[in-house]
């Protein structure tokens, strides 16, 4: 899996690229140091890892990237904000979150599913709304061809 890593810290990078690597599990770290060089380079990757403080961009710029992004690939932040609030907001959002520095290798793989997983069922609960509207304008087509 490639995953693009977005983190501007030359250190926090190669700790994640290190956690990573531990887990022989065929990952391939792709690193944007800035939000622009993140949307030329994310669709070449499965994944994201986004630290929220970038030097070329806002907090607010850099989670709407996490939005148009969250229902397209395993969406996960990187960030030291402990908050409780921003964690149940991301969580709300569907994507996953590691606390920079205190985490285990294998919570990054969890929190790349986790992301995973909910794209899948909100892609499961697209296509059923879109068969429900299937079937009722079908009903309506009948209705209208049988009532003069």
């Amino acid at each position: 899996m490639k995953i693009l890593l977005v983190e501007d810290s030359v250190e926090d990078a190669a700790a994640f690229v290190a956690q990573c690597a531990s887990l022989d599990a065929g990952l391939e770290v792709v690193r944007a140091a800035t939000l622009a060089d993140a949307k030329r380079a994310c669709c070449e990757c499965q994944a994201l890892v986004v630290d929220l403080d970038l030097p070329d961009a806002s907090r607010e710029a850099t989670l709407e990237f996490v939005r148009a992004h969250r229902r397209k690939k395993p969406t996960v932040v990187y960030s030291v904000d402990d908050e409780p609030h921003t964690i149940v907001d991301l969580g709300r959002m569907d994507v996953g979150y590691l606390f920079k520095g205190a985490y285990h290798p294998k919570q990054i793989l969890i929190e790349i599913y986790r992301s995973q997983g909910a794209i899948l069922e909100w892609r499961d609960v697209r296509r059923r709304i879109e068969e429900l509207i299937g079937k009722f304008e079908r009903l309506l087509n009948d209705l209208s061809q049988a009532d003069p």
